[in-house]
């Protein structure tokens, strides 16, 4: 003990070196590998020689004994809020359930509502990216379309049923509290790119020059077949005569479930929740009660039969009538689009071995062959993220044939290894000197340190490099603001949007959320910017490629539209594209799914404390004790208007009305909720860039995009990511030359983008930054 508190006084140069000479060094020496030492784990696993598995990915392999391990886990650096902590009961459970605490709060009801930011789109999703690089919440296998596996489902104001989530796998330490795992490494080491294991990297290799694999089947095809919506089908108890729904059905002796549908078509199967995971895009072949193995039917709910051993039923009172011509609908086109030769795109999760995980909702598939594979299983959750999956393998790929080209004689490991240091760093670079201080603004980030040039001694030893709980489950949730209804793919070359004869797109499951019929003739995105459910991505890849005017690549497309798409400012609103989706179909009835309220119960199953309680932890300030807002008495119901009008403003007294009638005191303010309505007052004017030019949004850029509370916990985490990371890439152990260094330094986000989707360049050449709004084209 005492030893521990004297080594936090030294600096890192002394701490490594009287870490050498002590014999619990000598253990945690023994304890790595040459090569952990040497070399960046895939895993994070050694990065710190003091503590070899702070920061390390939590592996489900691990616990096959049974016994709950400490590590992989999320950071908690602030204490856990809860009354009932074994079983993750939250203070704010009792004011107002996550939909009526957020959903209704952040509703849009009308345009003028809306407002732009400085920033675009491109911005949301590579922080949305970055985000999954440090931050992978492991949850049970579960469906949001059932209820059976610990999802609830909730009502809004005008009783409404919306679905939550299931609760995230943890654990009670010691003290009994809860510790959610997290399954991503801690540091900035793209393990969204190479995986976050040995096993899962190895299957994303191909062993050949230090290559990532990449597509063997480069040809995507878009089939012109829907899925079951609320408007095409109907099912009833034949009973009774009433309508049926999933959520009247005690399911939970059950693996899957059938219903009888209309005569001639095999019963309709859909998944009891919890015992697997299915999207839309069924294959293979299915169990019938009765009938025996017959074919899945396309577009319909499946999974595998009996996956933990308990019987199918089939529900003999249950019937649904289905218009399977609707779902097949022949005023729709079949596309297709081959990736051109020289182009690196992911490979499928079928092309990989062992088949590397993939999220089969997200990905609107359970068929590997349809699915692409990368290091995070969320790799397709949306098309943005899907294009800078591909950004970031060919960035890796094109380093890997640079050095095999100039250092002869390489092995295939030692060419992966240079090139994944060199695509970390440069990673590191954007992440670090373009991305963050847009977010957080030029004050949080000098206070953080990160304004100031790199020294080795920045690394110590000491730091928890740990991903906070606060961060991922509160702070960088932000960008659920910022999102927009519609996105528009534009021609890379013309950044034109890309006209279509299709009545909308494809494979609609959102009902309501869908591009209407009478839309423009344009490939329009819709809800389908932030979920690839429309269809399995490879399908969406071959709608858009195979209608752009220049033959460019679809993921160029997308991120052309990112680009000249400005994202909306971090506000109390969310549109309905994420709000209020409605994920009604055959079997589930009326319902919808709310991203915000997801995140409110995320905050609260997670022990994050308030908002204010956030405040204070982060900022050293409290609301409470100014003017006309007292600490709340013992026992006191309401705090003061006056309190809340501090975080809404003076200028919208209805909203500060049902901010107080929703919440009650500032101390039960749901943390997603405070921190994007705190983030109203750091750029309020900011849309005045569009109309301003260049100087007035590199102005607003200085500014940040989030209040000081998000501000502080971002800012902290990336200053622990980079102080806490002894392979940093400005750190001198990695070996780089000063030019080397000055290359990697030197690489823009502007710069990767011309270089990885190069039919955008030209009109790229127009920008000083590629993360800055210029145009509204959604």
């Amino acid at each position: 003990m005492t030893i521990k508190k004297s080594l936090s006084t030294l600096t890192s140069s002394s701490l490594l070196l009287l870490l050498a000479a002590l014999p619990t060094a000598a253990v945690y020496a023994e304890d790595c590998s040459d090569e952990e030492q040497s070399v960046r784990s895939i895993t994070g696993r050694c990065n710190n020689l003091l503590n070899p598995n702070w920061g390390v990915a939590w592996d489900i392999d691990a616990e096959a004994g049974g016994e709950a391990i400490a590590d992989g886990i999320f950071g908690r650096f602030e204490t856990a809020e809860y009354v009932d902590a074994a079983n993750r009961v939250s203070p704010r459970d009792a004011i107002a359930n996550p939909v009526i605490a957020s959903t209704d709060l952040l509703r849009i009801e009308q345009d003028a509502e809306r407002q732009w930011s400085h920033t675009n789109l491109l911005l949301v999703y590579m922080m949305q990216f970055v985000t999954h690089d440090i931050a992978l919440t492991v949850s049970p296998p579960a469906d949001p379309l059932a209820l059976n596996a610990g999802l609830g489902v909730e009502q809004d104001a005008s009783g409404r049923d919306f679905l939550l989530g299931g609760r995230s796998v943890d654990y009670l330490d010691d003290n009994g509290i809860p510790q959610q795992y997290n399954g991503a490494s801690a540091f900035l080491d793209l393990s969204s790119t190479y995986g976050p294991t040995d096993v899962i990297s190895n299957a994303l290799r191909s062993f050949e020059g230090g290559l990532l694999k990449t597509v063997e089947r480069s040809t995507f095809t878009f089939n012109h077949r829907n899925t079951p919506s609320r408007d095409i089908c109907d099912c009833v108890d034949v009973n009774t005569g009433e309508p049926w729904n999933m959520f009247n059905e005690d399911l939970s002796n059950a693996d899957q479930v059938f219903v009888q549908s209309a005569p001639g078509f095999i019963p309709e199967p859909f998944p009891h929740l919890g015992k697997c995971v299915s999207p839309a895009a069924s294959f293979g072949q299915a169990f019938v009660p009765g009938v025996g193995l017959v074919p899945a039917t396309p577009g319909v709910y499946s999974c595998p039969n009996a996956v933990l051993g308990l019987p199918p039923m089939l529900l003999e009172n249950v019937f649904c009538a289905i218009n399977y011509a609707a779902i097949n609908d022949p005023s729709r086109s079949s596309f297709s689009w081959t990736v051109p030769d020289g182009i690196d795109w992911m490979p499928f999760v079928s092309e990989t071995s062992p088949p590397v995980p993939f999220d089969e909702l997200s990905a609107s598939t359970n068929d590997p062959s349809k699915a692409f594979a990368a290091g995070d299983l969320r790799a397709t959750e949306n098309l943005g993220i899907t294009a800078i999956q591909n950004l970031w393998l060919r960035e890796h790929n094109r380093n890997a044939r640079r050095i095999a080209a100039q250092q002869l004689g390489l092995t295939d490991e030692e060419i992966f290894q240079k090139a994944r240091a060199w695509t970390i760093g440069v990673y590191q670079n954007v992440v670090m000197n373009e991305l963050l201080p847009m977010i957080v603004g030029n004050k949080a980030y000098k206070k953080a340190g990160l304004d100031k040039p790199y020294r080795d001694s920045n690394y110590d030893p000491t730091i928890d490099p740990r991903t906070g709980n606060s961060f991922a489950a509160a702070a960088m949730r932000f960008g659920h603001s910022m999102v927009s209804n519609d996105v528009y793919p534009l021609d890379p070359e013309t950044f034109s949007r890309i006209p279509t004869d299709q009545k909308q797109l494809p494979a609609n499951y959102f009902g309501s959320n869908s591009p209407s019929k009478d839309a423009a003739p344009w490939i329009h995105l819709g809800a389908a910017a932030q979920s690839t459910a429309f269809a399995p991505v490879d399908e969406m890849m071959a709608f858009i490629g195979a209608q752009i005017p220049s033959g460019s690549p679809p993921d160029a497309a997308i991120i052309a539209g990112l680009v000249n798409s400005r994202a909306q400012r971090v506000d109390r609103y969310a549109e309905i594209a994420i709000n209020d989706i409605d994920i009604s179909n055959c079997f589930s009835g009326d319902v919808s799914i709310s991203v915000p309220a997801f995140s409110v119960f995320r905050g609260r199953s997670h022990g994050i404390p308030s908002y204010h309680g956030l405040l204070e932890a982060w900022t050293d300030s409290s609301i409470y004790g100014r003017k006309n807002c007292p600490a709340p008495a013992a026992g006191q119901e309401y705090d003061p208007l006056a309190c809340f009008e501090y975080i809404v403003g003076t200028d919208d007294p209805a909203y500060t009305a049902r901010m107080r009638n929703t919440f009650k005191r500032l101390d039960l303010i749901d943390p997603f909720v405070g921190l994007t309505i705190e983030s109203e007052q750091v750029c309020k004017h900011c849309d005045d860039g569009l109309k301003k030019g260049r100087d007035k949004r590199n102005k607003n850029a200085k500014q940040g995009i989030v209040g000081v509370t998000s501000a502080a916990i971002i800012a902290d985490q990336f200053s622990r990511s980079r102080g806490g990371d002894r392979f940093w890439f400005e750190n001198s152990s990695n070996g780089w030359s000063h030019g080397e260094l000055a290359d990697i330094r030197s690489t823009t986000l502007k710069d990767l983008i011309a270089l990885h989707f190069p039919s955008t360049r030209a009109k790229l050449a127009g920008f000083d930054n590629v993360l800055l709004g210029k145009t509204t084209l959604n």
